[in-house]
């Protein structure tokens, strides 16, 4: 009832104002004054799809990732789809480099970002080593990359994008790092930015997923005019792939760490878009 006075007092002073909801599970489940048409939410917080994506290329979670895109895609609206929050982290989860750069995190409980103990002091002095910072920001930038094509809004923790840390709750609020930004993950964020720029179509596409293993996830996105084929490695290892026929020729291709039709680098992906 609360949250369907919420409505009514947004719509009637902005006809196309947004709600969006900080709701960590699935709101279909929830009652129908979360997601309801002319009754609840807008949209929501994506937690459960970034849960399963960070357990997929930290865990080899396949299954858990599987069954979430499912879930959205079978239960949601389609607007809602369209317009889930997809982070790269929040205030209330450990920066996504620390995430996957360490082993601090319980895999086993209910999400992945966890930490296996609560030290405060602790929390706030932890700081990667280089090799863990750059093993970090390998996996991270893979894993944005799937979350750059799959649907919903594209949304940058403000700091991520230069490599911020931050461990647990509290210390992943720090000020931003003027002057001592990783200036090589700003300009692979500026190749994400410029992708969703270019690619509107993505805003309205259906997902179609062809295959999630343990060596790489394989999706679609199909509109009325264009298409668009996804793969993206989550090993450090090289890997051979056969896509489809029809996106054998085609020529809009967007590379992650080069790779190729063929050939998925370490951590590597390719986007393919055809016209319809």
């Amino acid at each position: 009832y609360f949250i369907e006075q919420i409505r009514i007092s947004v719509k009637r002073n902005k006809e196309d104002g947004f709600i969006l909801g900080e709701v960590w599970k699935n709101p279909m489940r929830m009652g129908r004054s979360y997601i309801d048409s002319g009754k609840g939410m807008d949209s929501v917080m994506n937690y459960s799809l970034v849960d399963s994506l960070i357990r997929y290329f930290k865990y080899e979670d396949v299954y858990k990732l599987s069954y979430i895109l499912k879930d959205i895609i079978c239960e949601y609206p389609k607007d809602t789809i369209n317009t889930l929050m997809n982070f790269t982290s929040t205030h209330d989860i450990s920066r996504i480099v620390n995430i996957f750069g360490t082993d601090e995190f319980n895999g086993y409980s209910e999400w992945a970002w966890n930490l296996n103990r609560n030290d405060l002091e602790w929390c706030k002095n932890f700081k990667l080593t280089l090799e863990q910072y750059k093993k970090g920001r390998d996996i991270f930038e893979a894993y944005t990359f799937a979350l750059t094509f799959l649907p919903g809004i594209l949304s940058i923790f403000y700091g991520d994008e230069v490599g911020i840390e931050g461990l647990g709750n509290l210390a992943n609020r720090k000020p931003f790092p003027w002057g001592r930004e990783d200036k090589k993950l700003l300009e692979f964020f500026r190749f994400i930015g410029s992708i969703r720029g270019k690619e509107s179509f993505l805003e309205q596409a259906d997902i179609n997923i062809l295959d999630i293993n343990k060596q790489y996830m394989m999706f679609e996105r199909t509109g009325e005019e264009s298409e668009m084929l996804v793969i993206v490695n989550r090993t450090d290892l090289e890997n051979e792939i056969n896509i489809p026929g029809k996106y054998e020729k085609c020529n809009k291709v967007y590379s992650l760490k080069k790779s190729s039709r063929k050939n998925l680098t370490p951590y590597g992906g390719v986007a393919i878009k055809r016209n319809i």
